[in-house]
């Protein structure tokens, strides 16, 4: 779902982007490089909760996830890497694990 999301923003070009909720409440923040996303992505329900909160890497999810309830129960946990799930990951109640995330490159 997320990553359909964003395909409607592929069009964007540079910068920091905003889009917001029809209340007026921010939706949507982040920022494109190249046309793709890069860099922290966060998405909020329209009470201002958080929905996710995510890292992008030239358009692919890359880094630490985190998704909520409109509640803000925490939903899922985990991490990214070149938009695969790797290492451990908490959904629900459940903790999966997923092929270990490489080492970050400096």
């Amino acid at each position: 779902m997320l990553q359909e999301l964003l395909a409607k923003w592929r069009s964007r070009n540079d910068g920091p982007y905003e889009d917001y909720h029809d209340n007026g409440e921010l939706w949507m923040k982040g920022s494109y490089s190249d046309g793709k996303e890069d860099g922290p992505f966060e998405s909020f329900f329209k009470n201002g909760q958080p929905e996710w909160v995510c890292s992008f890497a030239k358009g692919e999810l890359h880094g630490p996830f985190e998704s909520y309830h409109e509640d803000g129960q925490l939903e899922s946990k985990g991490s990214y890497s070149h938009g695969k799930k790797c290492g451990e990951w908490t959904e629900g109640t459940e903790t999966v694990r997923y092929p270990s995330c490489p080492p970050a490159r400096d």
